[in-house]
């Protein structure tokens, strides 16, 4: 499990939104065939279908983690920008990870 770490602002903007927050993988070289670096892009809402995330809590926001994302030891959530232009953002996710198998994965 990866620790959450945000500060007072962003959590409280969140909670303001929702109270939950999706990321998602973005492959920008290759998005037909899911390869390559990934970046992440994080949204405010649930997913459609929560069956490909991983749940996270902190404190009463919820975090949905795609499967295809993997995290460091530590995903840190954080508001970018100012003013207006103000938006969510996050670090603590590996750009450069290899595919994990899945135990159904046939050779």
């Amino acid at each position: 499990m990866s620790n959450i770490k945000m500060d007072r602002k962003t959590a409280a903007r969140i909670r303001r939104d929702g109270g939950v927050v999706t990321l998602d993988p973005f492959y920008f070289w290759n998005q037909k065939k899911d390869k390559g670096p990934v970046d992440t892009v994080v949204q405010v809402g649930s997913p459609a279908e929560t069956a490909t995330y991983t749940l996270y809590q902190f404190e009463d926001i919820s975090v949905y983690v795609h499967e295809r994302l993997q995290l460091k030891k530590e995903l840190r959530l954080f508001l970018h920008g100012f003013g207006p232009f103000e938006h969510l953002n996050c670090a603590g996710v590996k750009r450069f990870s290899k595919p994990q198998k899945t135990a159904n994965a046939v050779s």
